[in-house]
């Protein structure tokens, strides 16, 4: 069992990262909550799906979790930048 999950351990580069966002960039039904197919899961799937045949070792799966990942570390920095600027404190933030 265990050895499931190591099958589908992958490491991302950076590259590998931009290339996400780059292909993701116009296809607003993975991003733009107000788009009308936001809520399509099976259309969402396809698209990480397309997006992981591009690379052999990569399950649609690792590509939805990566996406994830980055759409929550993007929120999370936002949100400690709006909350930086509504208690006057500006700068730059520290990243660890």
């Amino acid at each position: 069992m265990a050895s499931e999950f190591v099958k589908d351990k992958v490491i991302w580069t950076k590259t590998m990262n931009l290339n996400l966002a780059k292909f993701l960039e116009d296809k607003p039904h993975i991003w733009d909550t107000k788009h009308p197919r936001f809520s399509h899961i099976g259309l969402r799937d396809e698209t990480f799906a397309e997006f992981a045949s591009q690379y052999h070792d990569l399950s649609w799966q690792a590509v939805k979790d990566r996406w994830t990942n980055i759409r929550s570390t993007f929120g999370f920095y936002m949100r400690k930048i709006i909350a930086r600027k509504a208690s006057g404190r500006v700068g730059l933030l520290t990243y660890i």
